[in-house]
């Protein structure tokens, strides 16, 4: 007898775990975006990724092109001189949101921040890419069907990658920045 107690409780333990996970899936919402920004969130300057939201929590990853430097440099040289060093043509990013209030978040995010000289000579320019953190804050808008925008805007724990060199030689502050559109299959 004592048997089939036991059964029946783990048959009982089963079909509430079934449906505990039954309601735990009906809430994900799984979404594929395309993007623009200064690498976070998008993985370089241009990048595509998906985003996996339940209840007020989400997590995201990207992988992005730096089309932005190669369009402007050229692949292999960095203001007409050689450049050398790491220089993969793809980068990655991955994160974890929280929206706290009608589709404003706040994220943090890690993976490719940019691109940094180590050395520069007359004829070359030894680059290297950087990756750390990056902490946004942004609005996320369902617009029609399933097609949502979102935009960010934030800093790094990087400060060399929080500064950018203009033409005059002067830093400025680069905020972490970009522009989402993505469609999610539940809505």
């Amino acid at each position: 007898m004592k048997t089939n107690n036991f059964k029946k409780r783990i048959w009982v333990i089963m079909a509430f775990a079934l449906l505990l996970g039954l309601q735990t899936m009906a809430q994900i919402k799984p979404s594929v975006y395309v993007g623009l920004g200064n690498y976070t969130n998008v993985g370089g300057m241009v990048g595509i990724g998906t985003e996996i939201q339940y209840k007020l929590i989400s997590v995201n990853a990207a992988i992005g092109f730096d089309g932005c430097n190669q369009a402007f440099f050229g692949k292999g040289y960095y203001a007409g001189k050689e450049r050398v060093g790491d220089n993969p043509f793809w980068g990655f990013d991955v994160g974890l949101k929280c929206y706290f209030y009608k589709g404003f978040f706040g994220g943090v995010n890690y993976g490719l921040l940019g691109k940094y000289c180590l050395e520069e000579t007359a004829e070359r320019v030894r680059v290297n890419n950087f990756y750390d953190f990056s902490f946004t804050l942004g609005y996320k808008w369902h617009y029609y069907k399933g097609l949502y925008g979102m935009a960010w805007l934030g800093a790094t724990s990087n400060k060399d990658a929080n500064q950018f060199v203009f033409v005059f030689g002067s830093k400025s502050f680069n905020p972490r920045a970009g522009l989402i559109i993505g469609y999610e299959f539940k809505h």
